[in-house]
């Protein structure tokens, strides 16, 4: 086993670095290659994920290996990885997920990253040249905390601050020089269209909130008459009615049954309860209080914990799936919202429910499905106000905004079933 010490002391006979490629060059010509071909958005989002896969790779030869590409480098790396899943940093799944689409990828005639790299000759990677200054990062993210509403951390900050970087790197690779206006940004938006229209409006989120943050800091050189153009792009329009369906009963008990102890107590937690990813990440055995059968949660945008009651079904699962744990346990590996989102839609493709057809329509299915499933059939046995306060809304008109087109497009599909019958 190689250690984590060994690993950044290991010398190896190196060529002049100023040879290797920056990594963003190598992830760049990786996915041009990949890209050569007209794929589907399935297809699209496999692309996606062997690039983050080639990064974490590229990572690891940069500050273990002084950036050298060697045969036995990925030897090295899956051992790597072992290490950190022995000392706690990832978890087993995450260690999977980062192997992936190194020896191969489900694409038609592409080559996995490893093969890849030996094609094309690259035997070296180095860091990217750094853009700004070394603090720009750090004052924005305290300028974000002292913004925000909320006084416990959250990763908000973090997640707007990469999205930034991102946007900096793109602006320097096309301008050579920091752009930042109307023309730019929609420019950015476009080069990553193949992510999902959620992730792009994240993406503009982010970029606004980094020109108040430039604006208020008044930063010399940067106009501001440019950059407040930023702050009159739009959002992209999203098919919000598409993605907010219910699961069927039966639908949901075939994703239950294939599932293991951690896609079941997903299941559970969401369709059960209603919970939202970011609630359920921050999960722990002590939360749960199974005398007075409560549960308290980080609910979106709240300062303290929210407690809802238990319904039996889900008390009963809690119970089984807590045997064995310790108070402090979290109930799920997942430190973040978007590694569960993740973990749950690779199961949903696998079983080969990641789509569902409803009144002749086809839906993509996620891991907030299960929390609309929660509401949809909470309106029926509830109502409006008890469902509303059950899913932590601030009002009922954020419930009936977002949870009762589904509901009101089945009832008035089947409106006149009965006096046909």
């Amino acid at each position: 086993m190689i250690k984590l010490k060994a690993l950044k002391t290991t010398n190896h006979i190196i060529a002049n670095q100023e040879s290797y490629l920056f990594k963003k060059d190598i992830i760049d010509q990786y996915k041009r290659y990949l890209l050569e071909d007209d794929w589907n958005k399935n297809e699209q989002q496999l692309v996606m994920k062997s690039l983050t896969s080639l990064r974490y790779f590229l990572v690891f030869l940069i500050e273990f290996k002084q950036g050298r590409y060697y045969r036995n480098a990925f030897k090295d790396y899956t051992e790597y990885l072992q290490s950190l899943v022995e000392t706690n940093e990832i978890n087993t799944i995450k260690k999977a997920q980062r192997r992936q689409y190194a020896r191969r990828i489900n694409l038609e005639n592409k080559l996995g990253y490893l093969k890849w790299l030996e094609v094309t000759k690259i035997d070296g990677v180095q860091e990217d040249k750094k853009l700004l200054s070394n603090t720009w990062d750090e004052r924005f993210l305290l300028w974000l905390k002292s913004k925000s509403k909320l006084r416990r951390d959250t990763n908000y900050p973090k997640a707007i601050g990469n999205v930034v970087k991102l946007y900096i790197q793109y602006s320097f690779d096309e301008y050579q020089k920091f752009v930042l206006n109307d023309l730019t940004v929609n420019a950015f938006l476009r080069n990553n269209a193949s992510l999902k229209i959620t992730t792009l409006n994240f993406y503009l989120t982010a970029l606004k909130r980094f020109v108040d943050f430039l604006i208020e800091e008044n930063v010399s050189n940067i106009s501001q008459d440019e950059i407040l153009k930023v702050k009159n792009l739009k959002a992209l329009e999203t098919s919000d009615e598409v993605n907010r369906i219910r699961i069927s009963e039966n639908d949901l008990k075939e994703i239950y049954s294939k599932g293991n102890q951690y896609q079941k107590i997903i299941i559970v937690l969401g369709a059960g309860i209603g919970l939202r990813g970011s609630s359920m990440v921050h999960l722990r055995k002590k939360d749960i209080n199974f005398k007075t059968k409560k549960i308290k949660i980080w609910a979106k945008g709240k300062n303290n914990k929210i407690e809802l009651p238990i319904n039996k079904d889900v008390y009963d699962h809690l119970i089984n799936y807590c045997e064995g744990l310790d108070d402090n346990d979290k109930l799920l590996p997942q430190n973040s919202t978007s590694s569960l989102s993740k973990y749950f839609s690779d199961y949903l493709h696998k079983i080969g429910k990641k789509e569902i057809e409803k009144n002749g329509e086809v839906y993509g299915l996620s891991l907030h499905n299960l929390r609309h499933t929660f509401a949809y059939n909470s309106l029926d046995k509830h109502g409006l106000l008890l469902t509303s306060r059950l899913l932590c809304h601030a009002t009922t008109e954020v419930t009936e905004k977002h949870y009762l087109k589904d509901k009101i497009r089945d009832e008035l599909e089947h409106l006149y079933d009965n006096e046909y019958k």
